[in-house]
C-alpha cells in the first residue's frame, strides 16, 4: 500500500501517515460494528414466532373492537347533534343542542 501512495506523489513520510490513519479508521469501524447488537439474527423457532404473531393479531382484535365501539358511539351522537340541530333550524327545539361529551357528562 505504501508502495501505491509512493506511485501517487505522496513522500514516505506522508503514505505511512495515511496508512495509520486509515488503520485506525478500520479498527474504530470494526469496534462500532462489534459494539451494536446484530438484531438480524434472533433465534425465535417457528413456534414462537407463530405465538407471537397470535399475540399481536389478538392485542389487534381487542385494540379494534375497543375503537370500534367508541366509534360507533361518536357517530350517534353526531347523528343525534345534527337531528337537533335541524330541528333547532325549524324552530322545534326542546333543548340545547350540545353533546353529553361538550356539558361534561360522558367520559
Amino acid at each position: 500500500m505504501e508502495q501505491v501512495l509512493r506511485e501517487q506523489g505522496y513522500s514516505g513520510q506522508a503514505a505511512k501517515k495515511l496508512i495509520s490513519q486509515a488503520r485506525a479508521e478500520l479498527q474504530q469501524m470494526a469496534a462500532d460494528s462489534a459494539a451494536q447488537p446484530n438484531t438480524r439474527n434472533h433465534d425465535m423457532s417457528n413456534t414462537d414466532v407463530a405465538e407471537t404473531i397470535g399475540q399481536l393479531n389478538t392485542a389487534f382484535d381487542q385494540f379494534k373492537a375497543h375503537h370500534t365501539d367508541e366509534l360507533s358511539g361518536l357517530r350517534s351522537e353526531i347523528e343525534s347533534l345534527a337531528t337537533r340541530a335541524a330541528a333547532r333550524e325549524m324552530g322545534n327545539v326542546t333543548g340545547p343542542v350540545t353533546s353529553a361529551t361538550e356539558s361534561g357528562r360522558a367520559m
